[in-house]
């Protein structure tokens, strides 16, 4: 016969049971939803390197003062300044032609700037206004000097923020010239070999275009 006694161990052991295992559920419970709602801990990330890095750091600025721009090239290139006639020449490397190809080495790049003014001379040499000329550019075919310019060897694009156009030009040697009109004065940057603006180099160049007035 269980007397009073023994009933009373028998709940509270029963009961201890019951606290322990539902302790334990509640220990499991706050475990798993801590386990699944953590968050990665960011305190010891890195923060992000925010400096800007400049592109012409060590590159040389040509500046004309014929002409009023400037232009930026690598250090290790060579600027031939403009004369009265001609504009200057900046150039990869001092090419040596090969007789064999009748031409310039492989690897060869040249940048060169020209400015056409709208004057008599240049109405003479194209039988219109530099503006007319830049505005039939691409859209008919133009004659500049012994250079003729197809339209489908036309494409805009912008250069120091004003609109310009990149057009073939074969004469003795096929260049890429990207034309820029500024008010009624006409740049032409000279770029051989042609399609050379998409090289890297060079289309940093022509982004540092400017005027310097």
């Amino acid at each position: 016969m269980i007397n009073n006694s023994q009933k009373q161990s028998g709940n509270t052991v029963a009961i201890v049971i019951i606290l322990v295992i539902t302790l334990l559920g509640v220990l499991g419970f706050v475990f798993w939803q801590n386990v699944t709602n953590k968050k990665p801990d960011t305190s010891a990330t890195p923060a992000a390197n925010t400096e800007t890095v400049d592109p012409y750091k060590d590159w040389n600025t040509y500046e004309s003062i014929n002409n009023k721009y400037s232009i930026k090239y690598p250090k290790n290139w060579l600027a031939l300044k403009e004369t009265v006639q001609d504009g200057p020449y900046i150039r990869n490397f001092e090419p040596t032609p090969n007789e064999d190809r009748g031409g310039y080495p492989d690897g060869y790049i040249n940048v060169r700037v020209l400015l056409d003014k709208n004057d008599a001379n240049f109405k003479a040499m194209t039988g219109k206004t530099t503006t007319e000329w830049f505005d039939a550019l691409g859209k008919t075919q133009v004659q500049s000097g012994p250079i003729t310019h197809l339209p489908a060897d036309v494409k805009e694009m912008k250069i120091s923020g004003l609109p310009a156009k990149s057009a073939k030009a074969a004469f003795t040697e096929t260049d890429e010239v990207v034309y820029v009109l500024r008010g009624d004065e006409l740049y032409s940057i000279y770029l051989y070999p042609y399609g050379i603006s998409s090289d890297p180099t060079v289309k940093l160049m022509l982004d540092s275009f400017t005027f310097t007035y």
